[in-house]
């Protein structure tokens, strides 16, 4: 009974550290619904009541100073599809966009990629890049692996990447 324990407070513990990347969004501001704790970001409903919010000169930034338009940064955690809890907003001038995440489904035909509700589209010409570096097909990318993905918004939950990267 004693290692099965152990080895629950292992993996638990592990998973706290480093180890485990957090979920992130880059994107506009659709939506913002200070009073209720709520953000759409690209049809991704961010849950904010326990978020830390910075701007670019860390002036004490709340929810209530972003605004619809904005560029925010959301790091924080997959709820469900199309939903997340976010821990750290930044309000950024501007950027292009990101999304990371676990690829719950990956279909090589379309060249599509799911994460957490929001299909990832991968442009022909994306490039990929495999663990420590090494260049990837998308052939290579398994359901359940930690994908960093760079592009841009294109509709509700869609994404086209131009740049994936196993993590």
């Amino acid at each position: 009974m004693k290692k099965v324990i152990f080895c629950v407070l292992l993996i638990t513990v592990g998973c706290v550290g480093s180890m485990c990347a957090a979920d992130e969004i880059s994107g506009k501001a659709d939506k913002v619904e200070a009073d209720f704790g709520v953000i759409m970001v690209s049809g991704i409903k961010v849950k904010c009541d326990n978020a830390q919010v910075e701007d670019e000169m860390n002036l004490g930034a709340d929810l209530f100073s972003v605004e619809p338009g904005d560029y925010l940064d959301i790091k924080g955690s997959f709820t469900g599809p199309g939903e997340m809890t976010a821990s750290n907003i930044e309000i950024e001038s501007g950027g292009e966009g990101a999304i990371d995440g676990t690829a719950v489904q990956v279909d090589q035909a379309r060249r599509q990629i799911v994460i957490s509700g929001v299909t990832v589209t991968v442009l022909p010409k994306a490039r990929i890049e495999g663990y420590e570096g090494v260049p990837a097909t998308l052939e290579q990318i398994p359901p359940g692996a930690y994908v960093e993905c760079e592009g841009k918004w294109s509709g509700d939950r869609a994404f086209d990447a131009y740049s994936i990267e196993l993590d």
